[in-house]
């Protein structure tokens, strides 16, 4: 797997991990935003948006079942959870959740 910000050293995240990671987001009232690139470059800062409709509450098992919904229809995208601020209008956090698997 190629390297993508936060967490890139580590192993990938089980889905236990990225739930408490949606989990810790919503806690602290960040905005989780998904965005998926079928080829993302080391210096391509622009992914794209996976579309979240508006919910009044947004939940973790929400907020995951996007994640697979986002995979389902591109199966061969990198996605990633972002954690958008919105007092201060910046991310606060981004890192890959589900990678494209390679052939052996």
């Amino acid at each position: 797997m190629s390297r993508f910000e936060t967490f890139s050293f580590l192993p990938p995240l089980s889905p236990g991990q990225i739930e408490s990671q949606v989990e810790n987001m919503l806690e602290h009232d960040l905005l989780p935003l998904i965005e998926f690139a079928e080829n993302p470059a080391p210096d391509e800062v622009y992914w794209k948006l996976w579309p979240l409709p508006r919910q009044a509450k947004l939940t973790t098992h929400w907020v995951m079942s996007q994640i697979d919904t986002c995979a389902k229809r591109f199966p061969f995208a990198h996605i990633r959870l972002c954690a958008f601020d919105r007092a201060n209008q910046q991310y606060a956090t981004s890192f890959v959740v589900k990678a494209p698997q390679t052939a052996a």
